[in-house]
């Protein structure tokens, strides 16, 4: 019997991809994978079927997904950008059983306002990259997900100049320091399924490209603390940045990260947990092992006119 999976936004996400098709021999299912986007000759056309989609701020995006999930019989729905997690929120709403396994909309939306994000753990005594006073700054979009439209700001001046310019940025502190990524999965019963940091060597773009998972015990406690106060479900990532024996809260993004597949060869399979929680399967324990990915790009090629 096939299982099929939609990734909503699955872009660059090759090695997901094919991961989610090797989870069918685990589970006793073909799996098949599609993937929701606008431009269908994307990398991740290369082991999923790309279902040419809406762009996120079109009104019909939600009734296009519902058509597109009943007609490819889709069994279990995947957020792997930001605003997709407030689609697939909006989905679950929706009673949709493929798409249960994520946070609320209540949730997704606040996640996505990184001012309100910060206040709120601030409020609760986190650490933050909004917590230092001083220069310089780094001018963020405060609903923005790409690391392209960050700034540095290094004076008053500047900041000033910036502000007349720019709308809808806030200012956090730049903080020179080592980066850490946590991966942890909830399920729908609020039961944590594992932990895994990332310390992110080398980041291309935004997106980790040299990672070593470690065992972290502080980081693991800080991480899951903040889980349970947004009251995560499914997968979520959560980045730091360390200096000065201190951890500073950056961002949580309530979906699968871009350096899953560490997560995942370290012993924390999220996507065969999501798989196994829609088919009521128990699921193995997690046993952590220190791994270090290395992503690399390789080339494609086609005839053209």
């Amino acid at each position: 019997m096939s299982f099929n999976v939609l990734l909503l936004g699955g872009g660059k996400k090759v090695s997901l991809a094919r991961h989610l098709k090797n989870c069918g021999n685990k589970n006793n299912k073909k799996i098949r994978v599609f993937s929701y986007d606008l431009d269908v000759r994307l990398p991740v056309s290369k082991e999923a079927k790309i279902i040419q989609g809406k762009k996120y701020s079109d009104k019909r995006i939600i009734h296009h997904l519902k058509k597109m999930i009943n007609k490819f019989k889709i069994s279990l729905v995947i957020a792997a950008t930001d605003p997709s997690t407030i689609l697939i929120s909006k989905l679950k709403n929706l009673g949709i059983a493929s798409c249960k396994l994520c946070s609320d909309l209540k949730t997704n939306k606040l996640l996505l306002n990184k001012s309100l994000t910060n206040k709120f753990l601030e409020n609760k005594k986190i650490l933050t990259t909004s917590s230092p006073k001083g220069f310089p700054l780094i001018a963020k979009l405060n609903k923005g997900s790409a690391s392209s439209s960050n700034f540095l700001i290094n004076s008053l001046r500047s900041k000033n100049e910036f502000e007349k310019k720019n709308k809808n940025y806030i200012f956090e502190k730049y903080i020179s320091g080592l980066e850490y990524s946590v991966d942890l999965y909830i399920s729908n019963t609020d039961i944590l399924k594992g932990i895994v940091c990332r310390k992110r060597v080398e980041i291309t773009g935004g997106e980790s490209t040299i990672i070593l998972s470690e065992k972290n015990k502080k980081l693991e406690k800080l991480a899951f603390q903040i889980a349970k106060y947004f009251k995560i479900k499914g997968p979520a990532n959560i980045q730091f940045i360390y200096k000065n024996e201190k951890y500073y809260f950056m961002e949580i993004n309530p979906r699968i990260a871009g350096g899953i597949m560490n997560t995942i060869v370290s012993g924390l399979d999220i996507p065969d947990l999501m798989i196994k929680e829609i088919l009521n399967k128990k699921s193995s324990k997690f046993i952590f092992k220190k791994m270090k990915t290395i992503k690399f790009f390789e080339d494609y090629h086609e005839i053209y006119n």
